[in-house]
């Protein structure tokens, strides 16, 4: 049976970054800890043993984190599955659910390659072989938008722009936003590699007199992917 085991946001320390949310499942029940204390007993001891595996699994993973340049400007959740032997060897990985940003899917088992190997599973996950599956979320994120939701203005080579993909008019652009978002939400500003600067702070200008939380992505080094 498959079980939510853990979750943990992932943050990079550059202004735009990456944010996952995870959750490690495998095949095998866990009883929930009592929030009271309560003294230790022989039957407590294969539980904890597999929620600290799963802490440890989940830190792993986190330290292999990165964000894709080619993700520039793009959102995506990647759902992975992988193999791991009684050492905690990486056997095999696949995409199980696509984010359609192959970058993204990408990064995903590329993170498993570089966090392997794995801490070894307790001996209170049975099996030579233990098969798990973690949705990973690709979320770009300035560090002043802590949990808000991102919209996506994009400033193309042609100076127009979209909106979380769509097509919309520069004139009416305060009108699109206000369609789409929130006062509460944020924009996030990107642009092509050609487009001049003083054009990208133009549609700045429009964001921010409209009355709009707004971040402008700096566009990443591609050599990084």
């Amino acid at each position: 049976m498959w079980v939510r085991a853990f979750r943990r946001s992932l943050f990079a320390a550059s202004l735009v970054g990456c944010s996952s949310g995870i959750f490690l499942c495998l095949p095998t029940m866990v009883a929930a800890r009592d929030p009271t204390p309560v003294p230790a007993s022989p039957k407590s001891a294969p539980a904890d043993a597999v929620a600290d595996w799963r802490l440890q699994m989940v830190d792993r993973i986190e330290r292999a984190k990165a964000f894709p340049a080619s993700g520039y400007c793009k959102e995506g959740l990647v759902k992975v599955s992988f193999r791991i032997d009684r050492a905690g060897s990486l056997l095999a990985s696949e995409v199980a659910e696509s984010s359609q940003v192959p970058a993204f899917d990408a990064e995903a088992l590329a993170m498993l390659e570089r966090a392997h190997p794995f801490p070894p599973p307790p001996q209170g996950v049975t099996g030579a072989f233990v098969t798990l599956s973690v949705p990973i979320r690709f979320r770009q994120v300035a560090q002043e938008a802590g949990d808000e939701r991102l919209h996506y203005l994009n400033l193309n080579g042609d100076l127009t722009l979209t909106l979380d993909g769509t097509v919309v008019d520069n004139q009416g652009l305060a009108r699109a936003i206000d369609a789409t978002s929130g006062k509460s939400d944020r924009i996030i500003i990107c642009s092509d590699a050609n487009v001049p600067p003083e054009q990208l702070s133009l549609v700045a200008e429009q964001v921010k007199a409209a009355g709009f939380k707004f971040t402008v992505s700096p566009r990443p080094d591609l050599k990084s992917d």
